[in-house]
Parts: C-alpha cells; structure tokens; sequence
C-alpha cells in the first residue's frame, strides 16, 4: 500500500528540493504547499527531482503564519487533497526543511510494521501545560502578525498594542473560552492513518469553530480531537513526543536547532525516521551520507 507524503514550504528550495529527491519511491506520493511569498521554492521543482513518486501541488497557494490558523487550514488541505487520491497506509505530515534520516525502504518498513497506529506526540509536562492553558483559554487576535515581517512593519506596529490590549482585558474580566473541555498539545509533524484522517475531516467545522483565534492551534487541534477519540489508544507512545512521531525534533538547542553539517552522524545513529530542521549545507552533507556519495 502508498504512503502519502504531505509538506508545506515557505523556506530553504534546496532543502526542499533535497527531500523531494529522498522521498522519492514508487510507494509514495507526494502532497506539495509552497508559501507564494517565496517564489524561489519554485526553482526546487525545476527540473523536478522525482523518477517514481508521483507529485501533487496544493493550489491555490495561501500565505501561512506563523502561531496562526492558516497553518492549520493548509494542514487540512493537504490532507483532504491526499485522502481523495486515498487511501494510503499513513499520511505523513512534513515541513520543507524536514529530510529522511533513512532510505525510504528502511522508512516504509518501519510504519508497515505498525499499520494500525497513530505517530504523533504529546507534550505533558507542567510546563507545556501551563503554555497550553494560555494559548486556548484566551481570544488571540491578529494572530497573521505575530512574526517580525518587514513587509507587514505598519501592521503588526497597529496590531501587537490592540492584541495585547484585548488580551489584558480578558484577563482581568477572567474571560476564559472553551472552559469545560480539555485540550492537549505537542508539534504538529506526525504519521497518521487514513482511518485517523477521516476522522479530522470529518470534524473540520469544529475545528475551524474552536481552534480559530487560538495562539499557535496547528499543534493543539489534532492532539486534542485524538485525545477525545478511539484513535487515542493506538497513539505509539504518547509520553516520549520524539520516538511517538519517528521524528527527531531537538528543543533543547533551538526553537527548534538547525541541524549542522558535523550532526550528521549524531543523527544516523537516532532510530528516529525524520528530523527537522535543516540549511543548505547540512541537507547536502545527509544527502550525500544516504546516497553514499
């Protein structure tokens, strides 16, 4: 059975271009969104890095923030683009700057061997749920300004003072939304079955109504309408987010790190699938270590 590999892009065309030549394998097909405020992604295509896999672009393309819910509807997208060509064993969810860390036999094999679950992680921790506590129980407004962006100078210096206003007034009026459900949290990155994405498509009018004007709901939404379903016992391990996903994610050095070229090694000897999150020269360096080059 195909795997679906689904990416959103907005960065970095030769890592892009790295992963879509990694992927490539007659058992995936690949679901492509690039940021259109970036039209040098498009020379990641020129000439196109795929002799197998087969390629589909998401369109029409739509600016994504960061910490706001457009990542949330190119998510939703993508996966509703991939489950009309469905069904696949497991849809994967990537960024642009994410790489194999694995040929993709070694990553098919992997997930074949655990058809049934759900790769994607949750963060427990009283810290994470002192963050998540924030994010969900306030109303967050102008949340497509929250990054510094020196095209959008004059709209974010109107709209930081009025979010923060509004922000300050639902705290002291002890405003809190969505007060009797519970939410759970981790990154958004993960493998899930074509059962498992049926379930969030058919749930896509509640999400737009719950998670719109939440801060950041890309890595709340799906962790939270799993939480609430059947699909929650067949999470693979949801109290390690890294081994839960395959993915190799490092908090500790970054927001996340950036891999490096002298990382490589480090990251060949994880049992992780993926990782994220690469630059030019270290996708290079992982490329030629895989493609024995």
């Amino acid at each position: 059975m195909k795997h679906a590999f689904l990416i959103y892009a907005h960065e970095e065309p030769l890592v892009l271009a790295t992963l879509l030549e990694l992927l490539d394998h007659p058992r995936a097909d690949i679901f492509l969104h690039t940021d259109p405020r970036n039209p040098d992604l498009a020379t990641a295509l020129e000439p196109l890095p795929l002799h197998h896999a087969r390629l589909f672009r998401l369109s029409p393309e739509q600016e994504v923030n960061w910490g706001d819910f457009s990542q949330v509807e190119v998510e939703m997208r993508l996966y509703e683009l991939a489950h009309e060509h469905g069904p696949y064993a497991h849809y994967h969810l990537l960024s642009g700057v994410d790489l194999p860390l694995k040929p993709m036999d070694d990553i098919l094999a992997h997930f074949d061997a655990h058809p049934t679950k759900e790769f994607i992680g949750f963060w427990n921790s009283e810290e994470h749920r002192r963050d998540l506590d924030r994010r969900v129980h306030r109303y967050y407004l102008f949340t497509n300004y929250l990054r510094r962006n020196k095209a959008q100078y004059w709209q974010r210096r109107l709209t930081v003072p009025l979010r923060n206003l509004s922000l300050s007034a639902q705290k002291l009026l002890r405003y809190r939304r969505h007060r009797h459900r519970a939410f759970h949290k981790g990154f958004n990155w993960c493998s899930l079955t074509h059962a498992c994405i049926t379930h969030l498509l058919e749930h896509r009018d509640e999400i737009t109504a719950v998670f719109r004007h939440v801060l950041a709901p890309d890595e709340i939404y799906k962790q939270t309408l799993i939480a609430e379903s059947p699909f929650l016992a067949a999470v693979y391990d949801p109290s390690d987010p890294e081994r839960g996903t395959a993915r190799r994610i490092d908090w500790e050095r970054g927001r996340p790190y950036e891999w490096q070229s002298t990382d490589i090694a480090e990251l060949l000897a994880t049992p992780h699938c993926f990782a994220r999150k690469f630059n030019a020269c270290s996708a290079t360096a992982l490329r030629k270590a895989l493609l024995h080059e």
